[in-house]
């Protein structure tokens, strides 16, 4: 197992990130159903307008503006049909909205727990060979420096049948002087071997 290039917490929040915008995207998919219909409902608002429109024009009196009202009855009549056309377009591309995001749904619904899981399993990987590599270190540095952990010494008093079968283990004692050549040595396994 060799420690990864990057963060483990880095790569952890990359791939929230992607699977967020896929979520996003998935929802905007969601809401183009319901934009369509409204899109419809709107040209058959129109459509009906259009026509009430048309019935009344012809309520003028007969030789007034005879051509500009055959005129604009002709420019109603064609947004009438270009409104239409346009709703049968909309109910189309509603039906096949309809069936692609019932199908990416489904394959949604799938995937995106395996997808979680193994962002998960990969933090969890990526920290124990972080982990790993930093105990490493530290062992080396307290071989170097021949560092012996010490146990607690027994109170002479009162002597604890316990205490006396099982010696605690004490934080091991580092001279002052040492520390800073466990720093040095912690770097130096930080920065990679040198070469």
């Amino acid at each position: 197992m060799a420690p990864a290039s990057l963060s483990p917490y880095g790569v952890f929040h990359s791939t929230c990130l992607s699977i967020l915008s896929t979520v996003i995207a998935m929802l905007l998919s969601l809401s183009r159903p319901t934009s369509l219909i409204l899109s419809i409902n709107a040209s058959r608002k129109t459509i009906e307008r259009s026509y009430n429109s048309l019935s009344r024009s012809t309520r003028w009196p007969l030789g007034l503006l005879d051509e500009t009202r055959q005129r604009l009855n002709e420019e109603k009549e064609e947004k009438v049909k270009r409104t239409k056309e346009e709703a049968e377009e909309l109910g189309r591309e509603l039906r096949y909205t309809q069936q692609v995001v019932a199908g990416e749904l489904a394959g949604w619904q799938d995937l995106h727990e395996k997808m979680g899981r193994k962002a998960i399993r990969d933090l969890a990987r990526s920290m124990l060979i972080h982990e790993r590599t930093t105990l490493e270190g530290m062992r080396r540095a307290m071989r170097k420096l021949k560092v012996v952990p010490v146990t607690n010494p027994v109170p002479t008093m009162a002597v604890d049948v316990e205490a006396k079968r099982k010696p605690r283990l004490k934080h091991p004692v580092i001279e002052p002087e040492l520390q800073g050549e466990i720093i040095a040595v912690l770097r130096m396994d930080e920065e990679g071997p040198s070469s």
